[in-house]
């Protein structure tokens, strides 16, 4: 199992990052970062990823569709805190 708190992104100012800023984020970090837990976790093994989005960076969404395309299944999602919406979401390599 592989359980992490990715950077949230809210300490950079984002309403002066263009779409291709953060496409480029999406590209050098988040889709090498999901690829390598998925190399790293045998059959079955999970990801659980402590996420929340913020206001011009949409961190779950980035996160969820590079979990979906390096083939992982989402199986839960636990929602907790009082001053912010954040949730672990929790992914299988193998749907179970």
């Amino acid at each position: 199992m592989i359980f992490t708190s990715p950077p949230f992104m809210d300490t950079e100012d984002y309403g002066t990052q263009s779409d291709s800023m953060r496409q480029d984020w999406i590209e050098s970090f988040v889709l090498p970062f999901i690829q390598a837990c998925r190399s790293r976790l045998a059959p079955g093994g999970r990801l659980a990823l402590h996420l929340k989005d913020v206001k011009g960076a949409p961190t779950f969404t980035a996160y969820h569709m590079a979990a979906l395309g390096a083939g992982f299944k989402q199986i839960a999602k636990h929602k907790y805190g009082r001053s912010w919406t954040q949730s672990v979401y929790v992914y299988s390599t193998s749907g179970n």
